[in-house]
């Protein structure tokens, strides 16, 4: 038995040879880089699910914080209230104080008016 091998000639390839010859060189090659794809964006789902699952997060906390802190937000707006009623009233105070002042200022030392110092004396007895 005598087999003749020749590797110099070419014979003609048939459909089922060209088909084989495809899938041995270049579909592994395809698979390769599908593979690599789905792997790709396999992590990149995972990057973005992370991060809603870290913006849901920080809601969550920016929220409890909130809550947290409401009763103090009240209590400061109270407060500011009161304040700026009280600077309403230090003011009223003090410009009755300067009119009383330039009165005053402008009568002579010897001339007493006894119905200004009875006035200022139950403004100062109302306040007690």
């Amino acid at each position: 038995m005598k087999n003749h091998i020749n590797l110099v000639s070419r014979r003609e390839m048939s459909v089922v040879d060209k088909t084989l010859y495809f899938l041995m060189h270049y579909v592994r090659y395809i698979l390769v880089i599908t593979q690599l794809t789905v792997i790709a964006v396999l992590f990149f789902r995972f990057k973005i699910d992370q991060s809603i699952i870290d913006l849901k997060d920080s809601i969550d906390q920016k929220r409890e914080i909130i809550k947290v802190f409401q009763p103090s937000f009240k209590e400061a707006e109270k407060v500011n209230t009161q304040l700026t009623d009280v600077q309403k009233i230090v003011n009223e105070q003090n410009l009755q104080n300067q009119s009383i002042e330039y009165i005053m200022s402008r009568f002579p030392q010897d001339v007493f008016l006894r119905r200004l110092a009875r006035f200022l004396r139950r403004k100062t007895d109302s306040k007690t």
